[in-house]
């Protein structure tokens, strides 16, 4: 929910718009962003792991990360609800990316 509410801060300021949106989020702290087709496709990447789990180092498995993926999904369909998303995880740093 603590999130939410932070993208929620991050929507309001960027006027409800995607790329507006992906650009703040390239500055905010612990995360970054990249548009790479206007509108419709963009990157989003973590530069440590979050997940209360790991960091309270009761679990270290990648199969976390589909929580994550989900929690994105749900975010971003909750500021946009008449918009239709797809989120992969590409790469994740449980499973050894740097990223």
């Amino acid at each position: 929910r603590g999130a939410l509410n932070s993208y929620q801060n991050i929507f309001q300021k960027a006027g409800g718009s995607l790329d507006p949106f992906f650009s703040a989020l390239d500055t905010a702290e612990g995360v970054g962003a990249e548009i790479l087709v206007p509108g419709q496709e963009y990157l989003l990447y973590f530069y440590q792991c979050s997940c209360a789990l790991c960091t309270a180092d009761y679990v270290h498995t990648p199969l976390l990360c589909a929580c994550s993926r989900q929690s994105i999904l749900y975010t971003l369909e909750t500021l946009w609800p008449e918009e239709q998303f797809t989120v992969e995880a590409e790469e994740t740093i449980l499973g050894g990316a740097s990223e």
